[in-house]
């Protein structure tokens, strides 16, 4: 029943205006919807409501309703999520030269250079230096990591020289107590993206299986993403729920060979876990005809 109502409802709009938008263009492909905020996803797979959302509260329903739909229209009851946080930037490796010393003091950083091809950048200011930068130099803790941490004026040129594993790719003495340490460093690209609608930058999708400990997820589509990208995404939560549920929902008579009588007791249902097989659904099982059953 889920198929035909997904049909009427997603299908057969799509296949229509593929066909007029064919006759359109003189019969070339019609290319893949692109969704450039959670307005024109609402709006183009459900039914976006008369005015926009102005509270937490009013984009939570409409959340809820949005994934309420996604549920009716697939046979793994799929939900469906906004996603409020950024994507994962993108990142550079970027290469530095530094220049430590315990002359006059506890170790540290004397000067720091970035190197771009020939050229070697003076980087003045602690503060302006790159997170990561300073956390390969152990001049801060990398978050997560605060326990334990030892700064870099906790060493001696000398023990970092006999370490074994040392972080840095290419250590030069420098007379006694200074040396000169060349390394690269992944940084995030600067970029400044401006706040979609709602602060929504993209959904998820997954979805649970009744009676599996496992649970089909996806990773998330950030805004702009096309029609095909989310629906490949659907059909991928899919085929995880229908791995899932034949993995863990064979029946008591799954592997046996054997059908469960229409009438009477049958020894293999009140005792399934005596059966042969791992739990999983037989394609062939005479009994459920390789469905499964609930668990």
């Amino acid at each position: 029943m889920w198929r035909i109502r997904f049909w009427f409802r997603y299908t057969l709009p799509r296949l229509l205006r593929q066909f007029f938008g064919w006759v359109g263009r003189g019969f070339k492909p019609v290319p893949p919807y692109v969704f450039h905020d959670i307005r024109e996803f609402i709006t183009h797979g459900f039914d976006w409501p008369d005015k926009d959302p102005s509270t937490p509260e009013e984009w939570k329903n409409l959340e809820k309703w949005a994934s309420h739909q996604l549920y009716k229209a697939t046979s793994c009851g799929a939900w469906l999520v906004f996603v409020s946080t950024p994507p994962e930037p993108d990142y550079e490796m970027r290469q530095f030269e530094a220049h430590l010393s315990q002359k006059s003091g506890p170790l540290g950083v004397n000067t720091l250079y970035e190197i771009k091809g020939t050229e070697k950048v003076h980087l003045n200011q602690i503060l302006e230096w790159p997170a990561e930068v300073c956390q390969y130099l152990s001049l801060s803790a990398a978050p997560g990591f605060e326990e334990g941490f030892q700064p870099l004026e906790s060493y001696r040129l000398e023990t970092l020289f006999d370490a074994e594993g040392m972080p840095a790719s290419d250590w030069t003495p420098i007379g006694v107590d200074e040396a000169r340490v060349k390394f690269r460093c992944s940084i995030p690209k600067p970029r400044t993206l401006p706040t979609p609608l709602g602060g929504i930058w993209g959904i998820q999708v997954g979805s649970i299986v009744e009676g599996a400990d496992a649970c089909a997820d996806t990773d998330p589509l950030y805004f702009p993403f096309d029609e095909k990208e989310y629906d490949d995404t659907v059909q991928d939560v899919e085929d995880q729920c229908q791995q899932i549920w034949n993995d863990t929902h064979g029946c008591a008579h799954c592997w046996t060979a054997t059908v469960c009588p229409e009438e009477g007791d049958c020894p293999q249902c009140d005792d399934p876990q005596g059966t042969p097989g791992d739990g999983s659904v037989d394609p062939e099982c005479k009994s459920c005809g390789g469905d499964g059953v609930p668990c």
